[in-house]
């Protein structure tokens, strides 16, 4: 995770409409291991407010790093041996088994900021999640 990543091209967005959802991922090259196969994946719900928003870097299939923002499901700290249910905005790091909280409310650009610095990603220009706002307006 300390290594820099660069990614390959920009983040561009796809909508998956069937699930409310839109997805980004972005080929990254780690130039001391051109070998590894890792990617950042975004995902955003389009119509959720607040925002919900998933950062993660993949290396091979596997979840190294992650930033959740406002999820829409629980995960599990293990302090001291006991489980938590965390359900607020929270990152997680491979291999920590905690995950670490963040009370923060920012933009999603400021959001990508943050993880990039964070996991040395350098970015080369994206475009912002659309998001409709208001409930799922859907026609079945």
């Amino acid at each position: 995770m300390a290594a820099e990543k660069v990614a390959a091209s920009r983040i561009r967005w796809t909508l998956e409409l069937n699930r409310d959802t839109a997805k980004a991922k972005v080929p990254l090259i780690v130039p001391s291991r051109p070998s590894f196969s890792a990617s950042l994946n975004l995902g955003a719900n389009v119509h959720k407010t607040p925002p919900k928003y998933e950062f993660s870097i993949l290396l091979g299939g596997d979840r190294v790093a992650g930033l959740d923002i406002n999820p829409s499901g629980s995960h599990y700290n293990f302090v001291d041996g006991t489980r938590e249910s965390v359900r607020i905005t929270h990152w997680h790091t491979w291999p920590e088994t905690n995950v670490e909280t963040d009370k923060r409310t920012l933009t999603f650009t400021r959001w990508l900021r943050a993880f990039c610095e964070r996991y040395k990603v350098q970015l080369n220009g994206f475009d912002a999640p659309p998001h409709y706002g208001g409930e799922q307006g859907r026609l079945f």
